[in-house]
């Protein structure tokens, strides 16, 4: 009886850490995917949310340049006063026309 418990102790153990490695493999690819579709035209949101990568120091001081961030997808009503925002650039004439 003593052997069969700590049969069972180590195959949940091992059950628990190929869990935790695949969960956690999972989240790193998912990570990987939204910053590199976030560097394209328009970025990937996954959960209502995505990582985006900031180029120039025009969020500074509170963001600094070369910085990803995830960002959550709204709709506009929900924003305050001193909330940061991102959004396409609607102007054809600006270099950045279309990115975020």
């Amino acid at each position: 009886m003593k052997s069969e418990n700590s049969k069972a102790r180590r195959v949940r153990a091992v059950i628990s850490q190929v869990v935790f490695y695949v969960l956690l493999a999972l989240i790193v690819l998912a990570a990987v995917f939204l910053v590199v579709r976030g560097r394209q035209s328009r970025p990937t949101f996954m959960f209502g949310r995505t990582f985006l990568w900031v180029e120039t120091g025009s969020m500074k001081p509170t963001i600094d340049e070369r910085s990803y961030v995830l960002v959550k997808e709204a709709d506009g009503s929900p924003v305050e006063v001193g909330d940061v925002i991102v959004f396409p650039c609607p102007d054809p004439e600006s270099p950045i026309y279309g990115s975020l």
